[in-house]
């Protein structure tokens, strides 16, 4: 009766992905968000370079860009984002975007600060939410691997009480630790039971 129920457990459990399906998923969206960390940095220092072209020995212009904050928010993927930001929203100011882009810096290189800020926080939610899925997908594979081991322990105690005094087919339902049985337990099935 229990054969039908045991097929589904079995098919059921094969048809989840294996864990290396969700770690290369989480591995590509750690990636990703390494190169718009790394594209982010990149255009923070250049706004940090016109700045500097535009207002040179102004310190105070440097850290209303959020200089100061940079070396913290560098590869903080949480902080950099914001820092990302807070300098769009200083670059965009009638005053500093005019003379940014006196100095060569483009509008379209300004409006990169805010898209990139917003793609770096939506990756890393994205990322975040492939780790938890992982997590969910592993508890899944767990469950359904149990339903079918609990089904295997029931066949094999089964066979320990119908194939008692056979056993070479005693044998062959005997779960094995990985150790070497002795010739006695063997030989005396109902000992080992």
């Amino acid at each position: 009766p229990f054969d039908n129920v045991w097929s589904v457990s079995i098919t059921n459990a094969r048809a989840l992905d294996p864990d290396f399906v969700s770690r290369n998923n989480q591995s590509g969206e750690t990636e990703t968000l390494r190169d718009l960390m790394k594209q982010g940095r990149s255009i923070y220092q250049m706004l940090l370079v016109y700045t500097q072209l535009a207002y040179p020995d102004n310190a105070m212009v440097l850290r209303l860009m959020g200089q100061p904050q940079y070396a913290a928010a560098r590869s903080n993927k949480l902080k950099l984002p914001i820092l990302l930001g807070s300098a769009y929203k200083q670059a965009s100011k009638p005053e500093y975007k005019t003379a940014l882009m006196a100095k060569g810096m483009k509008e379209a290189d300004i409006e990169t600060l805010d898209s990139l800020a917003k793609v770096i926080a939506q990756q890393d939610t994205t990322r975040e939410k492939s780790k938890k899925d992982r997590s969910l997908a592993a508890n899944q594979r767990i469950k359904a691997m149990n339903e079918v081991w609990e089904i295997v322990i029931m066949v094999c105690h089964c066979a320990k009480l119908v194939f008692k005094d056979n056993a070479t087919l005693y044998k062959m339902f005997l779960l094995e630790d990985g150790s070497n049985m002795s010739p006695t337990s063997v030989d005396n099935p109902v000992a080992s039971s």
